[in-house]
């Protein structure tokens, strides 16, 4: 039975179930970490869950949990968003939340998802992803204007509305805004963090025929991160020692396993919807087949290396299952594209380099 961990349903129940425990697990840790005076303010606020469930102030609130249980509330960084929570419930109580935080974020057109560069996730900031530091934490417009991202987003969710309804109305459920990082050439990068759920942050490739598909690849890979993140607060999952190293065809260095099961579940949906849209023809670029075919090869040779060493809880032999489902429901589409000769073994040779470069650099990796 699919439980809908890896593909998007609307009203998923199984998401709903998992949001509101990490609702729960939101207001434990408030308790942990702050006064037990405010604590009691804030919960007898009719309106506690709109402040709280704002994914960045849970962001903060994470944060804290996460300082305090490292170094105690002495840390001068504990001291710092310490008060920035406090300040953003000052704007809370004040009544002035809508002006100050809601009335800065543009919805995209058709869905419940802001587009803005108002953030508060303290995470951007001291654990920015390494391909993002390039922005010194700068989130802004860049090359393009606001008006550009808006309709390049507005493109894209309407392409994947067509394509799969499911993933849409899903995301509108745990996805409440996209940070704009950056403007480049022939590259898209994104990040999400296990500790601000909902949130997206995204590039914009500006030198594309349609650019609205590297935000559909990125969207589709950090929410899927996002869906999973939710999971890791209350299971571990993959229980592997943490100091060892394996293959992931998605990556130049060797990674721990949890992090090749991110991968796969986050790329398995990516590149089912991705072939959607191509067998549909809402992707007119070779360059696109090409990068799905690749990536089609990458998924099966990251299963074999997840099924091969992965010590693990229930919870992933359900996921990897459903993975398992759409990996087939992928290979029906895959096989009635007819693909070229040339194409596939264009991708099957640039996995063998990719192998071969990541071997020679770390020996002793498990694949």
């Amino acid at each position: 039975m699919i439980q809908y961990y890896v593909l998007w349903k609307k009203n998923n129940p199984m998401l709903i179930h998992y949001l509101w425990k990490y609702q729960d697990l939101i207001i434990q840790r408030l308790e942990w970490v702050i006064w037990e005076e405010i604590f009691q303010e804030i919960m007898s606020h009719k309106e506690y869950k709109t402040f709280l469930f704002n994914w960045d102030i849970s962001a903060i609130i994470n944060t804290l949990h996460n300082l305090k249980n490292n170094s105690g509330y002495q840390n001068e960084e504990y001291k710092k968003y310490e008060q920035i929570f406090l300040e953003e419930l000052h704007i809370f109580l004040s009544g002035e939340c809508e002006k100050n935080i809601f009335s800065l974020w543009t919805k995209i057109w058709n869905t419940n998802i802001a587009l803005t560069t108002h953030d508060k996730n303290p995470y951007n900031k001291f654990d920015a992803h390494p391909d993002h530091q390039t922005t010194g934490g700068i989130l802004w417009w860049w090359e393009k204007s606001q008006q550009e991202w808006l309709k390049n987003y507005e493109k894209t969710f309407e392409l994947l509305q067509i394509v799969d309804e499911g993933f849409y109305d899903e995301l509108n459920m745990i996805i409440n805004k996209i940070v704009p990082l950056w403007t480049s050439y022939g590259l898209h990068n994104s990040a999400s963090y296990t500790e601000c759920i909902g949130h997206l942050y995204m590039w914009y490739t500006v030198d594309v025929d349609q650019p609205e598909l590297s935000n559909l690849e990125a969207i589709i890979h950090e929410s899927s991160h996002n869906k999973l993140n939710v999971l890791f607060h209350f299971d571990k999952i993959i229980l592997n020692d943490l100091s060892e190293n394996y293959y992931s065809p998605f990556r130049p260095d060797a990674r721990h396993l949890k992090w090749v099961f991110l991968a796969i579940h986050a790329f398995v949906p990516t590149i089912y919807v991705l072939m959607k849209a191509y067998q549909h023809w809402y992707i007119k670029s070779e360059n696109w087949l090409h990068k799905m075919v690749l990536y089609y090869i990458k998924n099966k040779i990251t299963w074999k290396v997840l099924k091969k060493y992965a010590h693990f809880t229930q919870m992933w032999n359900e996921i990897m299952d459903e993975i398992q489902y759409v990996m087939k429901q992928t290979d029906v589409i895959f096989h009635s594209l007819n693909i070229d000769k040339d194409v596939l073994s264009d991708a099957i040779n640039q996995q063998k380099i990719h192998f071969q470069n990541v071997n020679q650099t770390y020996p002793n990796f498990k694949y």
